[in-house]
């Protein structure tokens, strides 16, 4: 699976990988967890995540499951081009004692902790200064597996 946010490419971690096919042959069931969307400092790769972000109030955030607080579906219905595409803003913290440069994100089943499900590169580094936060506006975060055309 390949996450798409502007300017950003990544993939699953191999263990999430390696979960979602033990599920498809029926080795494992599989239980929908909660997917929260952490902030890095550094670079990831498939089996490790990179240096998340601390302190300076930073929180990974909690992505809305299928119909957040009984309300409209936060992601959308999977298209034909096997992609799902994220219906809200999703917004840290505002940065309050210092900043920092985001290179990756990445996505984990727990607000702390927790199993690294996989993640991706930011193009261009977003710096985040004091009182000011990352965001990912409403229509840029997708989550879709690659295809043949």
């Amino acid at each position: 699976m390949s996450y798409d946010l502007i300017g950003l490419q990544g993939n699953l971690s191999t263990a999430f990988a390696n979960t979602i096919l033990d599920h498809l042959t029926n080795k494992v069931d599989y239980t929908n967890e909660d997917l929260y969307l952490a902030l890095f400092l550094t670079a990831c790769t498939d089996t490790t995540p990179g240096t998340e972000v601390s302190g300076s109030s930073y929180a990974r955030v909690k992505i809305p499951g299928a119909n957040p607080g009984g309300g409209q579906p936060y992601w959308a219905s999977a298209s034909s081009r096997a992609s799902i595409l994220a219906g809200g803003d999703v917004e840290f913290p505002v940065a309050t004692l210092s900043g920092y440069t985001v290179t990756h994100i990445g996505f984990y089943n727990a607000a702390s902790g927790g199993t690294y499900l996989g993640w991706g590169v930011l193009d261009t580094p977003r710096v985040i200064g004091v009182n000011e936060r990352f965001s990912i506006p409403l229509g840029t975060l997708s989550i879709s597996i690659p295809t043949t055309p």
